[in-house]
């Protein structure tokens, strides 16, 4: 076999069309595959309702002596969770996602919030899940 299924068919194809509007994502999320894929052609139509700005956010957080390894860092838990206690504090507050690339820092994570104190109100409030 000297290619895939989908070189074969791409060989074989006598039309082929593309994508040139993407109506179910941002511009910050389909860019990658716009360059990629689409040759910078594909157009993201999604409306933000809100500055980006005031969707996500990124902090810089000191070590200090937290326990770092190569896939967990206590300092970053910490600082997720002192900001999760501020987000309570509001009097509408809002849903949170919080995003890693590593399955250890999700489960330290999940037992550092979960296991506080507070950890019901975070699932109530700003439908935090583990």
């Amino acid at each position: 076999m000297k290619c895939s299924i989908l070189e074969f068919c791409q060989l074989c194809a006598n039309y082929s069309s593309m994508l040139r509007k993407h109506f179910r994502s941002y511009q910050e999320l389909i860019s990658y595959s716009s360059k990629t894929f689409y040759g910078d052609q594909l157009q993201a139509i999604k409306i933000r309702g809100v500055p980006l700005d005031d969707v996500i956010r990124f902090d810089l957080v000191e070590v200090g002596d937290a326990k770092v390894t190569n896939r967990t860092n206590d300092a970053e838990a910490q600082f997720i969770l002192d900001r999760i206690l501020d987000l309570l504090e509001e009097e509408e507050p809002p849903t949170v996602g919080v995003i890693t690339p590593f399955r250890e820092q999700q489960t330290l994570l999940s037992k550092k919030l979960l296991s506080h104190a507070r950890g019901a109100d975070m699932q109530d409030k700003l439908r935090l899940r583990s």
